[in-house]
């Protein structure tokens, strides 16, 4: 399946959930429905969302981090259907 980076971060869970809502200052069910896909942060929150993640040392799985907001709603990364996200 292919998915944003921006899902392939939120799922990956590099991140602690505490300081994604408070980043975003949205709601633990806005975070669950952008990890489902189901929806996308809007550019406010898209923003703070790469801002957080830019200070991680984060892997995608095609190289090293690499998202801006150009490229963060674009399915471009390719998982297996069963990737465990852990």
């Amino acid at each position: 399946m292919r998915i944003t980076p921006l899902r392939f971060l939120l799922l990956s869970k590099s991140v602690p959930d505490s300081e994604i809502l408070q980043a975003t200052g949205k709601s633990r069910y806005s975070l669950r429905r952008w990890r489902l896909g189901e929806s996308y942060p809007e550019r406010p929150a898209a923003e703070a969302l790469i801002a957080l993640f830019s200070r991680y040392e984060l892997e995608l799985p095609d190289g090293p981090y690499r998202l801006d907001f150009n490229g963060c709603y674009e399915k471009s990364l390719e998982v297996p259907d069963d990737a465990d996200f852990g």
